[in-house]
């Protein structure tokens, strides 16, 4: 990024101003030097463009970052940052190749999208669209996360998830034919002392 197109990245994102973010990520022109500039720094990724009666620029988060100063950051509106979070789901009412509906269940991956609403030193503050009163803070400390900020990362925050699940209903499932063993043999007990084998 050259310096000319740097500062017309800065001032589609509104910098500099006193409150050292971006507030808006857009710049309309028609042609010219400045169009030419633009369609460079769309050919190395900075931006997009798009057509209307003039044509009107956007940077991409590549290209919003390069053009930041230091101290200053971009609006989590026009530049949202999602994280991630895998659970499994029951799919019901499966249909055959004749359109009949089978019986049983799918069990599927579902991958859920969190934006962050703000950054704390602590952490971060994730939010969603629906309910709209979900928040929930992501400790950067924390060993187990709600949520991550790859979706790989959240792959692995998965499984480690359900390995720990698997392995505690195995020893759920270990206890409960023991007890069933104990029951059993309790019973056989109770009838041979009361003599009704």
């Amino acid at each position: 990024m050259t310096p000319q197109q740097r500062e017309l990245a800065r001032h589609a994102l509104g910098l500099p101003n006193d409150n050292y973010v971006s507030y808006r990520n857009h710049f309309v022109i028609e042609a010219g030097d400045t169009y030419e500039m633009w369609r460079g720094l769309v050919a190395n990724g900075y931006a997009c463009a798009a057509r209307g009666k003039q044509c009107y620029f956007y940077l991409t988060r590549k290209g919003a970052e390069a053009a930041l100063d230091f101290g200053e950051s971009l609006s989590l509106e026009d530049f949202p940052i999602i994280w991630y979070r895998y659970r499994e789901q029951q799919q019901h009412a499966d249909f055959d190749e004749w359109g009949d509906v089978c019986s049983g269940t799918r069990l599927e991956l579902a991958c859920d999208k969190y934006r962050v609403k703000s950054i704390t030193k602590r952490g971060v503050w994730l939010t969603t669209t629906y309910p709209s009163d979900f928040k929930k803070l992501v400790v950067h400390s924390w060993v187990k996360k709600y949520a991550c900020p790859t979706v790989e990362e959240a792959l692995v925050s998965f499984l480690a998830r359900k390995k720990r699940q698997h392995g505690i209903y195995t020893k759920r499932a270990a206890t409960a034919a023991r007890a069933i063993g104990l029951a059993e043999k309790a019973l056989a007990d109770e009838r041979r002392a009361n003599g009704s084998a």
